[in-house]
């Protein structure tokens, strides 16, 4: 664990941590790109871009749209703002806390007692941990005319060696 590569995000948390002891740290891992896709992009963003030039109708600009649009989705648009959300993120366990720091957005929970959660492991080690009891908003949503509830989970995403966190917040819940 080296501190100096999380100086910023250290000194953005002091008031969380302080007096407490860091047992781990760590940043999302980002998602690689499949430049395949980048290629397909490139060809439906032509197709577009020459319909509509050459037909220049109404229908040719939404159909235009419509391909570049999935061209922005096939070039991997979602790993972009994934990524961009990642890249602002930090995760840290002291001996006391869960500590989770989004964008400019700090927040954590207790981890001296026990949590229910939800573990998913990808094929390179890397994985994301829900705590399925501490949800930290509720949003109320109106679908088909009726009030229904959906809760956000404090979460930590993408998280490199999830089996490894995942003990170690065993360890502290049994302490």
């Amino acid at each position: 664990m080296n501190e100096l590569n999380f100086k910023d995000e250290l000194e953005f948390c002091r008031e969380y941590y302080e007096g407490e002891k860091i047992l781990w740290m760590g940043k999302p891992v980002l998602t690689e790109y499949d430049h395949r896709d980048g290629l397909i992009a490139a060809i439906l963003c032509i197709i577009s871009l020459v319909m509509m030039l050459f037909f220049r109708t109404t229908s040719a600009y939404i159909t235009g749209g419509l391909f570049i649009g999935f061209a922005f989705l096939f070039c991997g648009g979602t790993d972009v703002t994934v990524n961009a959300r990642r890249k602002k993120s930090f995760y840290m366990i002291t001996n006391r806390k869960i500590i989770r720091k989004i964008d400019d957005k700090v927040d954590f929970i207790y981890s001296t007692h026990p949590h229910e959660m939800e573990v998913a492991v990808q094929k390179n080690g890397c994985g994301t941990i829900k705590f399925m009891d501490k949800p930290v908003a509720r949003v109320m949503n109106y679908y088909w005319g009726r009030e229904t509830e959906m809760k956000n989970f404090f979460y930590l995403e993408n998280v490199p060696n999830v089996r490894r966190v995942e003990q170690l917040i065993h360890s502290l819940e049994e302490k």
